[in-house]
């Protein structure tokens, strides 16, 4: 597996569900400042800033000029200024029917995809696979960035129509050995370049043979899906090992009540959150409240990341996922259900309300003695606080919607 880099564990701002391919400099600079404040570390320019053509298609896409963005550099350097770092989206195998290049590799496609005006290239042949890691060497060196999100790598594959032979300039007759190839290569040479390179897939692109290629792993698109994201970021989990797994990117309407709005967060605590709504247009109540949950995944990290993860329940959509570490551990609750609380070592519990009530009961198998009691709202505003001498058996505690109960033993 590639190695981890710290920054890939950390908070990341994305400029796709808000931004799209409109991207705008001045507008995402002000944002990442905004982001920066709430405590996100980097940001992924997603797709937009290699074309001025908005229709959402990739028709355009394989010349890799920064169009949209006009000086790419300085717009890095910008970023770098206040210490926020930039990986920069390419769909891999792509080169649009309108793009400068593609004459340069006709008979060198494997599909079209007519509905998005592009075609998906060949990697069995090696000038095409020198083509795309020139690309990315180039833009590393160029623009001095900190990483890539390589969108559609499972475009690569062989269909009824594919001559399955080594021949004809091709040096491979597997599309999935040449993949590998291709992915190897570029992994290595990006390396040598910068040895803390960080590489974004998302799914359905993922699988154990891809952490040999990527050090985050993204669950695929659902946006205000909180459920949805809670279950797939809880998938990649169990199966990528210690590749930081991301989130996709969490957004909500400025609308909504705070409460609904945290619960986007809360539902995917336990991966490295990305976040993606316009931070200039949110409701101060709002921004409090992201800036709260970031501050306190930042100081749990590695119990959330690191710790004995235990995903309840996979066949109810994991309604408690808890995580624990030395004597801490941190349980969210996501439907009305008692909490058994069994490990005795725990001198610390926090309990995350991530639902809509306003009860969290605790079976506890042990006494665990005098505690002292904090309650949060989501805001992270103390609502409570209060000793008591728990005994075993069962204890509910109030607490508001999308907040926080912090038990400690005294």
């Amino acid at each position: 597996p590639a190695p981890v880099p710290d920054i890939a564990r950390m908070p990341m701002y994305s400029t796709w569900y808000n931004f799209h391919q409109n991207l705008d400099v001045a507008e995402v600079i002000k944002e990442c400042k905004i982001g920066k404040e709430m405590g996100l570390e980097a940001v992924i320019v997603d797709d937009g800033w290699q074309t001025m053509d908005n229709k959402r298609g990739y028709a355009y896409t394989g010349d890799w000029i920064p169009e949209r963005m006009g000086n790419m550099k300085a717009f890095v350097d910008s970023l770098h200024a206040f210490d926020m770092k930039i990986l920069l989206w390419y769909s891999l195998p792509f080169i649009g029917e309108k793009a400068n290049l593609f004459d340069q590799f006709k008979g060198k496609y494997l599909h079209h995809w007519k509905s998005q005006g592009t075609w998906v290239l060949d990697p069995r042949y090696p000038e095409v696979r020198e083509h795309i890691i020139n690309t990315y060497e180039r833009a590393l060196i160029d623009w001095d960035l900190d990483g890539f999100k390589l969108d559609f790598l499972g475009w690569f594959y062989a269909d009824e129509k594919t001559d399955l032979t080594a021949r004809n300039g091709r040096d491979f007759a597997s599309v999935n050995e040449a993949t590998d190839r291709l992915m190897t290569d570029i992994m290595s040479r990006l390396r040598a370049i910068r040895p803390n390179i960080m590489i974004e897939f998302r799914q359905p692109y993922i699988g154990p043979l891809m952490r040999k290629y990527g050090n985050m792993f993204r669950a695929a698109d659902c946006p205000n899906m909180e459920i949805v994201n809670r279950v797939r970021t809880t998938d990649l989990r169990l199966a990528s090992g210690n590749t930081a797994v991301h989130s996709d990117m969490f957004m909500w309407h400025k609308d909504d009540t705070v409460e609904s709005a945290a619960l986007q967060i809360l539902n995917i605590l336990f991966t490295v959150p990305q976040l993606s709504v316009k931070l200039d247009s949110i409701p101060e109540d709002h921004f409090q409240m992201v800036k709260f949950w970031i501050n306190y995944w930042k100081e749990n990290r590695s119990i959330l990341l690191d710790g004995n993860f235990i995903p309840k329940n996979p066949g109810a959509l994991y309604p408690v996922l808890r995580s624990s570490k030395t004597n801490k551990e941190i349980i969210s609750v996501y439907d009305d259900q008692s909490l058994k609380i069994y490990n005795t070592d725990l001198k610390e519990i926090d309990i995350i309300n991530a639902k809509g009530s306003t009860e969290v009961v605790l079976d506890f198998g042990f006494s665990l003695g005098k505690t002292n009691i904090l309650i949060y709202d989501c805001l992270g505003v103390l609502q409570d606080e209060e000793n008591i001498n728990i005994q075993k058996g069962v204890v509910k505690i109030a607490v508001p919607p999308s907040g926080l109960i912090k038990l400690k033993k005294n």
